[in-house]
């Protein structure tokens, strides 16, 4: 059997010329194309990348992207990174915040679902010159601070200024697309909760019932709440991150179906081919087919 795609995190990162500083939940990287792998790697944290000069391609999450100097390319926790190519000029800077440390800055665990649904699927910022300057400014501030002997306020610094560098980057995207600001009720701490435990799972069960539980509510009341804040049903939210993993399965590993099926946590290789057949049209043998055509 294939071995599943490996993940990386600050902790197990392999050191390599370029990381400035790493202390398990931040890092700061000077030359970062090693951040981006040709082998596939499911990335455990939250990697903002600022290309300085030449061009990269790289697929995240089996699509196909290209970075030159002034973009921003930003990998949300459980992004799969592989197939980076650079040119011999390429090179970049990068700040990198384990999942768990982000979750404690503010603007992170009050950002607005609908922004970071975006930055999901829009992983590539063209900067302008004065934004792209700020984030480099930031990057140097942090390096600064970061790697002189430590003092007695040095996790507050550097909670501080990674959370003005948030904001000021939250306030970039709304250059590209108009978010409504979160309402902080009940119902949307619920749906972002539930949000957050679907795209932080895998594999990602398949029914309602089990986030339900691990949220102390009922199935019906949550997918009454998702709907409300989504516009669609709890099941579909979460089919449409299963169908992408199954997407992704079958056009970019050469994993057997078998070996996919118990990967995705399906019961069995017939249930998983009805699965498949159900939101795709077609078999999964015939869906990979499909793809290695085109």
């Amino acid at each position: 059997m294939e071995d599943p795609i490996p993940v990386r995190t600050l902790d197990n990162a392999t050191p390599y010329p370029g990381v400035s500083y790493n202390d398990g939940l931040i890092a700061l990287v000077e030359h970062s194309c090693e951040l981006y792998p040709r082998q596939a790697v499911r990335v455990e944290a939250i990697v903002l990348t600022l290309c300085t000069s030449g061009k990269a391609s790289l697929h995240l999450n089996g699509t196909p992207y290209e970075a030159k100097a002034g973009d921003l390319i930003v990998c949300t926790p459980n992004t799969i990174v592989e197939g980076t190519e650079a040119d011999a000029d390429f090179d970049a800077c990068g700040i990198v915040l384990a999942r768990t440390y982000a979750e404690q800055l503010t603007v992170m665990s009050g950002s607005n679902w609908d922004a970071r649904l975006f930055i999901e699927r829009h992983p590539v910022f063209a900067l302008n010159e004065e934004e792209a300057s700020l984030f480099r400014q930031y990057y140097n501030l942090l390096h600064t601070k970061l790697t002189r002997p430590r003092r007695k306020h040095h996790r507050e610094l550097a909670h501080a200024l990674l959370t003005a560098f948030l904001y000021d980057f939250y306030d970039t995207t709304e250059r590209f697309a108009q978010f409504q600001p979160p309402l902080y009720t009940s119902g949307e701490r619920l749906f972002k909760a539930f949000a957050d435990l679907v795209t932080n799972t895998y594999p990602r069960p398949r029914n309602v019932s089990w986030y339900a539980d691990r949220l102390n509510v009922t199935p019906k009341y949550l997918s009454t709440v998702v709907k409300e804040h989504s516009g669609e049903p709890a099941s579909t939210f979460i089919q449409r991150y299963i169908v992408s993993d199954i997407t992704y399965q079958l056009r970019r590993t050469t994993k057997s179906i078998k070996e996919i099926a118990i990967e995705l946590d399906f019961p069995n290789l017939s249930f998983f081919g009805k699965y498949v057949r159900h939101h795709f049209g077609c078999s999964p043998k015939q869906f990979r087919r499909d793809a290695q055509e085109k």
